[in-house]
């Protein structure tokens, strides 16, 4: 398969896993937006290496169990060990908000863990989402670790794109307020991103690559329990560091 392929076939499998049934070819066509003789041939391809199967009468195909079975063995040989993840958790559950751990990809951070606040008011990101470095409170985090040399290069590389009135656009704002949080300990975006939304956040180190831990928010929730939280995100990242040894 060519790389336009390749990546219909991974959204084949986000669709089922957003519909949560089987479909017909007809069906998986319109939803991935390709024609129905290219789909047709995308699927029989998956189908032919056991990542499909014919579950239901005239055609309707469902993913066998060999993609989990894939994917559990790739997660059993994950850097980030299953006692990193229960560590997330037990913070997400402390503090009662969103937590992120996010890493550095170029010129934006992509979240690698993402476990949700249970507020039906919350921060809500996928694994794998990404966003911007300079409005984002892991990416202040993360470029907190890069070498003087590096860390100018990489903000003279940025766009600034703004997202808010709050939105930091040019890479004297971004550099001093990292250097805030450098003294301070802990860095944060308020309203940068989304208005009314708080995020605070650490660097933490697993295995030879720095990461940025987060607690997301809004804000009127986030400010008074700001203190709680930043006790319990640092010792979070300290716990999570040493897992690494």
């Amino acid at each position: 398969m060519d790389l336009k392929s390749e990546m219909r076939a991974l959204g084949l499998f986000e669709l089922f896993a957003k519909v949560g049934r089987p479909m017909q070819i007809s069906e998986l066509a319109e939803h991935l937006g390709a024609p129905v003789s290219s789909c047709f041939k995308l699927v029989r391809a998956v189908e032919q290496r056991g990542y499909l199967y014919s579950a239901r009468a005239r055609g309707a195909l469902y993913p066998t169990r060999r993609l989990y079975d894939i994917g559990k063995a790739i997660m059993e040989n994950d850097v980030l060990s299953p006692r990193i993840r229960d560590r997330i958790a037990v913070l997400r559950d402390e503090v009662g908000e969103t937590v992120c751990l996010a890493q550095r990809r170029d010129k934006e951070v992509v979240f690698l863990e993402v476990m949700e606040s249970t507020h039906s008011i919350r921060f809500s990101i996928g694994v794998g989402d990404t966003r911007p470095l300079h409005a984002n409170a892991t990416g202040k985090a993360i470029l907190s670790t890069l070498p003087p040399v590096e860390f100018q290069r990489v903000l003279q590389s940025l766009s600034f794109e703004r997202f808010s009135p709050n939105t930091l656009t040019t890479a004297q704002a971004l550099a001093a307020d990292i250097e805030r949080g450098r003294d301070r300990g802990w860095y944060s975006n308020a309203g940068e991103t989304v208005p009314d939304a708080l995020a605070v956040a650490v660097p933490v180190r697993i295995g030879a690559d720095w990461y940025g831990l987060a607690i997301v928010g809004p804000t009127y929730r986030m400010e008074p329990e700001l203190s709680r939280h930043l006790k319990a995100l640092v010792a979070a990242a300290r716990d999570i560091d040493e897992d690494r040894q």
